[in-house]
């Protein structure tokens, strides 16, 4: 991502916080004037609904808090060094914002659910619209590498191995980003999935060629329901979703604009499983 230097993170963080309000001003999308971003004493970052906040937690070096912080995050990042959690947030964040971004959205529009596997798709998406055209090729190498570690040693801890790619929302692309299909067979899906159910598809398709196709299909169904339990003090499992997930939609073909967010995630509730969610 290029962008003039930043003295610290959190800098860096209200950058990113005003471009983004920027795009949607100028795609006239509403967002509410009690929005801010705040300092947490957290692990990372989230948002928060009372206080209609995107709260960031970021490591400074300068405080004893922030060199303790870093201590935990290279330890669960599987990180040599502070030097590389500096990178992988920096590399991060603008995504990270998008994301949390999101969550507001849907909650001033009147569309948030209490259904978190659901809203974390869903807020990815708009991370797909706002961060992911910004990021360099050089960028988007590095983040992918550190992202590789970060979710391996996040996992390990776990022993969840494939759990992000089986429950990632456009399962055809996380395999594809994996390596376990070839973009011709991704390109099949995606033509016979708005008139056929994904599952379906996925069988018919991707049998012989991903050997436990079924065993992913029905794993899925699994790590979903666990996702929707998950306690948000289960920080260990919740990173493990939130950088797996980010890593493929990085490293994916997926795109989405602005407007379509809008058009698909703000004007109405959605069930379980929203529209495409597999294609």
């Amino acid at each position: 991502m290029t962008v003039k230097p930043h003295s610290d993170l959190f800098s860096l963080g209200e950058h990113y916080f005003r471009t983004a309000l920027a795009q949607l001003q100028q795609h006239g999308i509403e967002f509410s004037h009690k929005l801010h971003l705040s300092a947490a004493d957290d692990l990372l970052c989230y948002y928060d609904l009372e206080q209609q906040a995107i709260s960031l937690a970021l490591p400074d070096r300068e405080t004893a808090q922030g060199r303790l912080q870093l201590v935990l995050l290279r330890s669960l990042f599987g990180c040599d060094h502070n030097d590389e959690v500096i990178e992988l947030l920096r590399l991060t964040l603008d995504w990270l914002i998008a994301h949390e971004l999101a969550h507001h959205l849907r909650q001033h529009h009147g569309v948030l659910t209490a259904n978190v596997w659901q809203e974390e798709q869903i807020a990815n998406e708009l991370a797909l619209a706002l961060s992911k055209p910004r990021v360099s090729v050089a960028d988007r190498a590095r983040a992918h590498h550190l992202l590789q570690r970060v979710t391996a040693n996040l996992a390990q801890r776990l022993e969840a191995d494939n759990s992000a790619v089986n429950s990632y929302h456009r399962l055809p692309h996380s395999l594809n980003t994996v390596g376990l299909i070839p973009p011709e067979t991704l390109l099949e899906i995606e033509q016979h999935a708005q008139h056929n159910p994904c599952t379906t598809v996925l069988r018919s398709v991707l049998t012989g060629l991903v050997p436990d196709i079924d065993e992913r299909l029905r794993n899925r169904e699994q790590l979903i329901q666990r996702v929707n339990r998950t306690s948000r003090h289960d920080i260990i499992r919740s990173l493990y979703y939130y950088f797996g997930w980010l890593n493929i939609g990085l490293m994916s073909s997926e795109t989405c604009t602005i407007r379509e967010f809008a058009h698909r995630f703000l004007t109405s509730p959605l069930d379980h499983r929203y529209e495409g969610a597999c294609a």
